[in-house]
């Protein structure tokens, strides 16, 4: 995503390293850009085709289907435009974990290299209150 974020995102960006992941509060919950994830825990060139490519493998080895964990929501994307784009909530990161995990895992296998390593996330720490 570019550096220029569209005023409407204000407040809707999460950071994850270097990577912005684009969120939307829905239902009374946060539901978080699934390209935008995949950009984030893979560095993928083009996480867009990453997704339905993960979508088909994962529906073909184990008969899961990803998209069963998404909504389809309109995000603002770095060129300030809406567009519709599936996300997820905590609640189906929870059910998705394993599916997740074995692709990181398959990734990882692959590339030869750590997904997640001590360089590329964030740990929220407490705000400190003066008084």
């Amino acid at each position: 995503m570019g550096e220029n974020i569209p005023a409407d995102a204000q407040g809707k960006i999460v950071v994850f390293g270097a990577k912005r992941i684009r969120r939307i509060w829905q239902d009374e919950q946060w539901f978080f850009s699934v390209v935008d994830i995949i950009a984030a825990l893979t560095d993928s060139d083009a996480p867009s085709k990453y997704w339905p490519a993960m979508k088909r493998r994962e529906q073909a080895t184990s008969g899961f289907q990803l998209s069963t964990i998404c909504r389809q929501l309109k995000m603002t994307s770095a060129d300030g435009k809406s567009y519709t784009t599936d996300a997820v909530n905590t609640q189906a990161a929870r059910e998705g974990g394993s599916v997740a995990g074995s692709a990181r895992r398959q990734l990882e296998a692959k590339s030869g290299r750590k997904v997640v390593t001590s360089g590329n996330y964030l740990i929220d720490k407490p705000k400190l209150t003066k008084g």
